[in-house]
């Protein structure tokens, strides 16, 4: 069972450094900055962002229990990165940006080349943990029908209409449920996901993952 999560990067990290803009990044890129002495993290812990806390649990949460998961991160500064990735601390983010800027950007940065990259590996699920203006960066019509993708997403966004292409809500009404704010509420509903499902779950069963991420 081969499971790929993506999330989106945070505003909030470990590491402030308001000078490092999309700017910045795209003179210099990410090695050079490297190379100028700027402190540096893996990607998954330089964001602390409370969703993002909630995904780092949820990871570490599926692996206890045996399951194959691998974890990238959507970054506005550095595009689709693993979450052992070397960074250095940013200010760059896709919500600050009209639609037509967040899809040269997604462009420049080379995401839908290294997601179909990342498709190509064969995963049986994926599950997007991205906000409506980072979903916008990524071409959900890349996924094959041989992996079942949930998107967790607002009841309004439009996503492909495919039957292996699932539409889970995330609203308000989640996430009172889940003691939460809106903002966050996808980290949490995969939080609750991966605490409630067991080590011997058929995850490719869609009824199965789609009652497990639902019934909060």
């Amino acid at each position: 069972m081969k499971i790929l999560v993506i999330s989106s990067c945070t505003g909030e990290k470990k590491i402030e450094m308001k000078t490092v803009t999309c700017e910045t990044i795209d003179k210099y890129g990410l090695e050079g900055l490297k190379n100028q002495g700027l402190p540096q993290l893996p990607a998954w812990q330089m964001y602390t962002g409370k969703q993002h806390l909630a995904i780092v649990e949820s990871i570490k949460e599926l692996r206890r229990k045996k399951f194959g998961v691998d974890w990238h991160i959507l970054s506005a500064g550095f595009g689709l990165i693993h979450e052992s990735e070397m960074i250095v601390p940013y200010e760059c983010t896709f919500n600050k940006m009209k639609k037509s800027e967040i899809i040269e950007r997604g462009k420049r940065l080379r995401i839908n080349v290294s997601f179909k990259k990342l498709l190509d590996e064969n995963y049986d699920v994926l599950f997007p943990l991205l906000g409506s203006n980072y979903l916008l960066s990524l071409d959900l019509n890349l996924i094959p029908e041989t992996t079942n993708a949930y998107i967790l997403c607002a009841e309004n966004q439009e996503i492909p209409q495919k039957n292996h292409i699932h539409k889970v809500v995330s609203s308000i009404e989640q996430a009172r449920k889940l003691k939460t704010i809106l903002i966050n509420v996808k980290g949490y509903q995969f939080l609750s996901f991966a605490k409630k499902v067991k080590e011997d779950y058929d995850l490719k069963r869609v009824d199965l993952v789609l009652e497990e991420l639902t019934n909060l």
